[in-house]
């Protein structure tokens, strides 16, 4: 709404600002209604396996750095071998290409955690089912945003991108 009014750029800055101070407070307030703020700044008795979970988060944060570096590398080359504008294209289609992946992310991950319960009582069975259940879920999900995509790319693009790159 900001960006309709003559404060351009720094009104939305300032709206998104003020929206997530606004969603954080929510979620303070409601997070204070089930748990009391105390337990949460005191130790836990439990102990925790530190070396697996370090080992099984640091290969998570590799794994992303990879794929980011990666994705780097592909525009550092575009751009020395085509050149910029080029390049402004390709980095717009792979961002919108990372909102497919991580909207299919998100609903895998979703989706993947009804497994646990399942996994631990060894029930195999019930454990194929679900994956094969999320995966066409998944695939069907992606395949409309795809669509989707491809459909409004006329009035998208202009839109996300802005007129320099049409």
């Amino acid at each position: 709404i900001l960006l309709a009014i003559p404060y351009g750029l720094a009104g939305f800055f300032g709206a998104s600002a003020i929206v997530a101070f606004g969603a954080a407070g929510i979620a303070l307030i409601i997070v204070t209604q089930h748990v009391s703020l105390g337990s949460i700044l005191t130790a836990n008795t439990q102990t925790l396996d530190r070396r697996r979970l370090l080992t099984d988060n640091s290969l998570i944060y590799l794994h992303g750095l990879l794929e980011k570096s990666h994705r780097n590398a592909d525009i550092l080359l575009i751009g020395v071998m085509i050149g910029g504008a080029a390049t402004g294209i390709y980095r717009a289609a792979l961002a919108i290409a990372e909102m497919l992946w991580k909207a299919a992310y998100a609903v895998q991950t979703a989706l993947v955690y009804e497994l646990a319960d399942s996994w631990d009582d060894s029930d195999l069975k019930t454990v194929n089912n679900k994956l094969q259940r999320s995966v066409r879920l998944n695939f069907l999900f992606v395949v409309l945003l795809a669509s989707g995509l491809y459909t409004l790319a006329d009035e998208f693009i202009p839109l996300y991108f802005g007129s320099e790159y049409v």
